[in-house]
């Protein structure tokens, strides 16, 4: 199974050039989504290595933060000019790969992003939130690959099924209780 780890436990388990490069590559970045299919293990239920800044941009897409134009990710932003605001769009990147690599090399945007999504969960109820978090647990569905992609795409049209970042999921938690 995929799960959140610490890159700093990388180093232990005798991973110290992998927890270096992506270091290197997302210094802001304590947490890596760590994969065995990514050390040549057998995946047993098909799902896919993923990285928290690829989650954080679907996070962002389902919370309605990030949007897509064709093959390109914008985001919302406040256009202010002679005394009036104006809601226009900033592009990330173009391609999920170009995309996930702006905000790897963008600590800033990265952090203005996961900004959002906290106060968009921080708005919602506790139902909705816990909704929210069970629609992207994949142990809510039993570890059922496709009942985890009809869970998130019934509720999340055109969006990759996907987890939180790890980040945002404890800090969320932590704020609101929630054990």
């Amino acid at each position: 199974m995929e799960a959140g780890v610490p890159l700093s436990a990388l180093y232990s388990y005798e991973l110290k050039n992998y927890a270096e490069d992506y270091k290197e590559l997302a210094p802001e970045c304590k947490w890596i989504h760590f994969h065995p299919t990514a050390f040549g293990f057998e995946d047993p239920i098909g799902i896919s290595i993923g990285m928290e800044e690829e989650d954080l941009l679907y996070t962002c897409e389902d919370l309605g933060i990030v949007f897509r134009r064709g093959i390109h990710f914008k985001c919302r932003k406040i256009v202010r000019g002679r005394g009036e605001e104006k809601e226009g769009e900033e592009e990330i990147g173009a391609g999920l790969e170009n995309t996930i690599r702006v905000l790897q090399n963008n600590p800033a945007l990265t952090k203005n992003l996961i900004r959002k999504v906290m106060e968009r969960l921080r708005k919602m109820s506790q139902k909705e939130l816990m909704d929210y978090l069970n629609a992207h647990d994949l142990r809510f569905y039993h570890y059922d690959r496709e009942e985890f992609s009809r869970g998130h795409s019934e509720k999340y049209k055109g969006v990759p099924s996907h987890w939180l970042p790890s980040y945002i999921v404890s800090d969320i938690k932590k704020e609101r209780g929630i054990s």
